[in-house]
């Protein structure tokens, strides 16, 4: 996103943006993206356990070594809300090296970059 993005950056530091400011931005953006799709993956995963939880269609175990044919699921609503936290907050951090690039890009050579 950030190296995607080269000229607009120059443009906006060429115009007296601070650091900080483009750094919010970018992690504005990238946090929307994230959070799509989180909530994307969270929709189709709890429509997947909940069919399972109550119409028991996948059927993969053995019932002779098991005793059922069918996989068991039981959502626990606060382990799920700690684990979409835990992916937010540790996206986050892994999001905060890569704006440290813009700190780099020099205004002259961002708008001559092609």
């Amino acid at each position: 996103l950030v190296m995607d993005k080269t000229q607009f950056i120059g443009t906006l530091k060429a115009l007296g943006s601070s650091e900080s400011s483009l750094r919010r931005i970018f992690l504005y953006l990238a946090m929307m993206l994230v959070g799509r799709g989180m909530l994307w993956g969270n929709a189709i995963a709890l429509v997947l356990c909940l069919l399972q939880q109550h119409f028991r269609w996948l059927r993969l175990l053995d019932p002779d070594i098991y005793y059922m044919d069918y996989v068991p699921v039981q959502v626990d609503w606060l382990t799920w809300l700690m684990v979409n936290l835990g992916t937010l907050l540790l996206t986050f951090l892994m999001l905060l090296a890569p704006t440290h690039i813009i700190s780099r890009i020099s205004p002259v050579r961002a708008l001559r970059f092609e």
